[in-house]
């Protein structure tokens, strides 16, 4: 785990660079820890974080659908925010676009580290976090 996270004036440069604000829980992230590279998903930072960059991370298809991605996973998905707030995957081998929760929030607290934890990244994921205690 990152020691710091960015400042706000690195947070609103990478914003300024994308061309579009970040969402409160996500620019939250990024104070605190600039980006994470857990097991299942890296969760892009800013400058000098220890993942992707996010304006490294954008192309103009994900542009023309709205979208700010801001993470993947080891099986090839992207995590992208609409501007709406909601959180979609995107398959980069088929192209497909699915709709998985309401906000980050939503996302990390019930897709990744949640009751639907198992949808996200499989069995073994989810018996790992009852372990710990978090589901």
């Amino acid at each position: 785990m990152p020691l710091s996270g960015a400042s706000r004036a690195v947070i609103q440069a990478e914003e300024a660079a994308i061309g579009h604000p970040l969402s409160a829980a996500y620019r939250s992230v990024l104070s605190r820890w600039n980006g994470l590279d857990l097991e299942v998903i890296r969760l892009f930072g800013c400058k000098d974080g220890v993942t992707e960059r996010l304006q490294r991370m954008q192309t103009p298809v994900l542009a023309e659908r709205h979208l700010i991605c801001f993470g993947s996973d080891p099986a090839g998905f992207l995590y992208c925010e609409k501007r709406s707030g909601s959180v979609f995957s995107l398959d980069t081998k088929g192209g497909q676009l699915r709709e998985l929760a309401g906000g980050f929030d939503d996302f990390m607290e019930r897709i990744v580290f949640g009751r639907d934890a198992d949808q996200f990244s499989g069995r073994e994921w989810l018996d790992e976090l009852r372990r710990a205690g978090l589901v």
